[in-house]
């Protein structure tokens, strides 16, 4: 077949070279029949690209071209490098690696290992002691190392934005908003919705206080960051037993009765994907079932974090997760299809529109379908919950559980990138700058801090640089959407209490926004699907109108807000030697031998003090490069050897520093 234009025979150019042929002149405004394209491998295993004759498409700018480009000439590079790396990083060459860079590669699996069970702690225990030693433990071990090389960080990554035209990275991010007045938008939304935010907060308080004691809890103070059932206090469900209105009333966690009927994580899958497939979308195809990793694998240690994943090639889409069987995993699986359906609808746009259509609809479209999932009315009609209650206080029970999970996360996915903005601006560690988490969330460290620690380090996406605006803007987004679709799907009553399952009305909603990918403005997608183009906080205050209600009457007598800004809870008497080796960090299910680098424990104006080495305790040492006297963490190791300040964070830096000058 002869395809030509301009007298360019298209099949005999790359797909760069004809994109940039069809951008000189006026090519690129005229082309009435856009050629997609469409990765395959052939039989050598070799990457092509294939020129698909499919849709009609009208590109209406030159810019549009240069889009697509760019993500062919993103994918092009990101298929080279990672082929480059799994050849450097090959099993022969693993295995010929020194006995020193072993250890490093155990040492990195152990920590990632190691976060997993201090989470199950930080939402299990209320143990103080141990709450404290697993929070410290592990902000000193994972963030001091990174804060000596984080203002460089800076440095490299705002040079990579101004080649490209952006004052810093900051600015590069915002850009793909898309919107002006992106900034002063978030900040109006978060004021909006800071009166909930402040009545939970208080109501919280109260409850830790009642528990804890005067001691710890300072009720015109901020809440010490590692009572809240979280490493980084930014979900506060976890300890919704603490918190619970009304715990006479039936509990709605169905996940004994999901037990007892058999359900394992594929058959979870399964009704995920009828609820997709009830609302007229599309059922997974079959390279999901075969590929997908949907429970953890035996024998090998992989992270268990629940991730979907498109390929790029319309076929082959796939979700990891180590699932096990709880109704808050099935909440997580159909907001990982959410992703999945998303990949689908969107999978014949050009590669440059595969994408939301801002980075947060990507999230909105997965949490709008656990909004439904999780109602009671939804599974009542999944067989998973006997009858549904409509009293008041089952209602009340159900909604503040659903607080501490979202509205307590908005001030937190708010402060993680304006922090990083004012980083990237001035590369400013010290300063007011380090506050924003108190001052947002009214959230403080259990310990004092000094200029030695690095806490925000201790959060994946800083290290990771993974920007995290859009976990905010999702939050906002999903709850206009979730109020449209209920619109569309005819729903009376309390917004709260709707499911949108079987309505091929709601579904129609969702396919447009869907498809049309990132192919068109952000507000446009959303004018077109719900009737406005901002974002507004409206249908989200509305969802939680009785809540909000509830709180204020309980918070009569409360304050709001933390006056007492600085305030720090004291260290507990006898901490850290009264954790004993049975009830310590991993607790004595952990049959691991650990060696976890330590840096020095901080404490308001007290000094760790020395404790004489036992069978049971590891000796402490009492000089570092500052000469501050180091308090060991027991019970982690038997065999404890001590780390050096750059021991564990330097020779990832080299590897992969090393790793891209082979590349390159």
């Amino acid at each position: 077949m002869s395809l030509d234009h301009q007298g360019v025979s298209l099949l005999k150019v790359t797909p760069c070279e004809l994109i940039l042929k069809l951008a000189e002149g006026d090519g690129c405004m005229d082309v009435v029949q856009a050629l997609m394209f469409s990765k395959w491998e052939d039989g050598r295993g070799g990457p092509h690209f294939a020129l698909m004759h499919s849709q009609k498409l009208t590109l209406t700018s030159n810019a549009s071209c240069l889009k697509v480009l760019a993500s062919l000439e993103e994918q092009a590079f990101v298929e080279a490098w990672g082929g480059k790396a799994k050849n450097i990083f090959s099993q022969d060459t693993l295995n010929n690696l020194t006995t020193a860079d072993k250890k490093l590669i155990e040492k990195i699996k152990e920590i990632v290992i190691c976060l997993e069970e201090l989470t199950e702690i930080l939402a299990n225990s209320r143990s103080y002691k141990k709450l404290l030693f697993a929070w410290e433990g592990w902000h000193n071990a994972s963030g001091v190392p990174l804060k000596e090389h984080y203002p460089r960080f800076v440095e490299l990554s705002n040079k990579a934005s101004k080649l490209d035209g952006f004052d810093d990275t900051g600015a590069d991010w915002r850009s793909w908003y898309e919107t002006e007045t992106f900034q002063e938008d978030l900040e109006n939304l978060y004021k909006t919705i800071e009166p909930l935010y402040l009545n939970l907060h208080a109501f919280v308080r109260r409850k830790l206080y009642n528990f804890y004691g005067p001691k710890y809890i300072n009720l015109k103070g901020p809440i010490p960051a590692h009572l809240l059932g979280n490493m980084w206090a930014q979900t506060w469900n976890n300890i919704y037993d603490m918190m619970i209105p009304f715990p006479d009333k039936p509990n709605l966690d169905v996940t004994s009765e999901m037990v007892n009927q058999g359900y394992n994580a594929t058959h979870m899958f399964r009704v995920a994907e009828e609820f997709f497939t009830s609302l007229g979308l599309k059922e997974m195809p079959p390279e999901f079932w075969e590929g997908s990793m949907l429970v953890k694998p035996e024998g090998r240690e992989v992270v268990c974090h629940a991730s979907a994943w498109d390929f790029y090639n319309r076929r082959d889409f796939r979700i990891k997760q180590c699932t096990t069987v709880t109704m808050e995993q099935l909440f997580t699986v159909h907001h990982e299809m959410g992703h999945i359906q998303y990949y689908l609808q969107y999978k014949d746009q050009p590669v440059g529109y595969r994408r939301g259509a801002n980075p947060g609809f990507h999230e909105a479209i997965g949490d709008v379908m656990s909004l439904s999932v999780s109602t009671p009315k939804h599974l009542h009609e999944i067989n998973l919950l006997e009858s549904v209650a409509t009293d008041t206080e089952t209602d009340l029970n159900f909604l503040l559980k659903t607080a501490l999970e979202k509205i307590a996360f908005l001030p937190f996915g708010y402060l993680i990138d304006l922090w990083r903005w004012v980083m990237f601006d001035k590369c400013n560690i010290k300063g007011k700058n380090k506050n924003k988490q108190t001052k947002y969330q009214g959230i403080c460290p259990p310990t004092s801090r000094t200029e030695e620690h690095f806490d925000p380090g201790a959060k994946y996406h800083i290290p990771g640089n993974t920007p995290y605006i859009r976990y905010f803007v999702s939050f906002i987004l999903q709850f206009q959407f979730h109020e449209k679709l209920c619109e569309a799907a005819k729903h009376t009553g309390p917004l709260h209490t709707c499911d949108i399952y079987r309505s091929a009305e709601a579904g129609e909603i969702l396919r447009k926004v869907l498809e049309a990918g990132s192919s068109k403005p952000w507000p446009e997608v959303l004018q077109e699907a719900i009737g406005t183009n901002k974002m507004n906080a409206t249908s989200l205050m509305r969802y939680f109108e009785p809540i909000i209600k509830w709180l204020e009457q309980q918070n009569v007598d409360e304050t709001l807000g933390w006056p007492e800004f600085n305030w720090v809870p004291p260290i507990p008497e006898g901490y850290p030697e009264d954790i004993g080796n049975a009830e310590c960090l991993l607790f004595s299910s952990l049959r691991r031998t650990w060696r976890w680098r330590l840096t020095p424990w901080s404490t308001a104006g007290r000094l760790a003090s020395t404790t004489p080495p036992t069978s049971r305790t590891p000796r402490s040492n009492a000089s570092s490069k500052n000469s501050v006297t180091l308090r060991r963490q027991r019970c982690l190791l038997k065999n404890w050897k001590r780390w050096e300040r750059n021991e564990f964070i330097l020779p990832i830096y080299n590897i992969i520093l090393d790793m891209h000058l082979t590349l390159l």
